[in-house]
């Protein structure tokens, strides 16, 4: 988790969850998006660009290289730090909504889920 946050510049704790996680995994089928802090400031981005104005297109891209596996088995993940306001993630909810993602995947941990050595994110549906 140091080594993800270091590499996308963002702090990023995630929340904690009383239910039992699903394991959404780490494949290359995964689309990944970030919500977290850089210096204070509130930032969202993908594996790809450092802001969300490309969406659109990076999710048409990745539906390309999904390839003639069905769109709806793609893993659409939101790595977003615990402090960000629900208001904030509800907009960002929406916009995703506006594209072809119906089904995002929160990750969280809990007491049975240690990330230090382990990038298997798990979370619920969102």
């Amino acid at each position: 988790m140091d080594f993800l946050q270091k590499s996308i510049n963002l702090k990023i704790d995630l929340p904690n969850a009383d239910k039992e996680l699903i394991e959404i995994g780490n494949s290359p089928f995964i689309f990944t998006i970030y919500a977290g802090y850089d210096n204070g400031r509130l930032k969202f981005l993908t594996d790809n660009y450092d802001n969300l104005s490309n969406l659109e297109k990076e999710i048409t891209d990745f539906k390309e290289e999904f390839g003639p596996r069905p769109f709806s088995k793609a893993n659409f993940i939101l790595i977003a730090d615990k402090n960000i306001p629900n208001k904030k993630l509800d907009s960002l909810k929406q916009i995703l909504n506006q594209t072809l993602i119906k089904r995002i995947f929160r990750a969280y941990k809990n007491d049975t889920i240690k990330y230090k050595n382990n990038l298997i994110w798990y979370g619920l549906v969102d």
